[in-house]
C-alpha cells in the first residue's frame, strides 16, 4: 500500500508539472519510464493522476456554472448511442 502512495504522489506531482507547461501528462510518464518503473506502473500512475486532475476540472467549471446542463445530457445520449453502436460492433460474429 505504501509504494502504491509513493507513485500516486509521484504522479500527482509530475502533472502538477505536466499541466504547467501544457503537455497533457506526456513529461511526467517519459519522466517515470526514465527512471526505469514498468509500464504498467507508470500507466497506473497517470491515470490515477488524472482521476484528480479531471475531478478538480469537473469541481471547478461547475462552481463557476460553466456546465450547461441540457448540452451535457445531450452529449451523454449520444455518447451512450455510439457505446451501444460499438459495442455491437464489435462483438458482431
Amino acid at each position: 500500500m505504501r509504494k502504491v502512495l509513493i507513485f500516486a504522489i509521484a504522479g500527482f506531482l509530475a502533472q502538477l508539472v505536466d499541466g504547467s507547461l501544457g503537455m497533457g501528462f506526456g513529461a511526467s510518464s517519459s519522466i517515470l519510464l526514465t527512471y526505469g518503473i514498468a509500464p504498467a506502473v507508470v500507466s497506473a500512475t497517470v491515470h490515477f493522476s488524472e482521476i484528480a486532475t479531471t475531478a478538480a476540472s469537473g469541481t471547478s467549471h461547475w462552481k463557476f456554472e460553466n456546465v450547461h446542463l441540457t448540452i451535457f445530457l445531450h452529449f451523454q445520449k449520444i455518447n451512450d448511442k455510439t457505446k451501444t453502436v460499438l459495442f455491437r460492433c464489435h462483438f458482431r460474429n
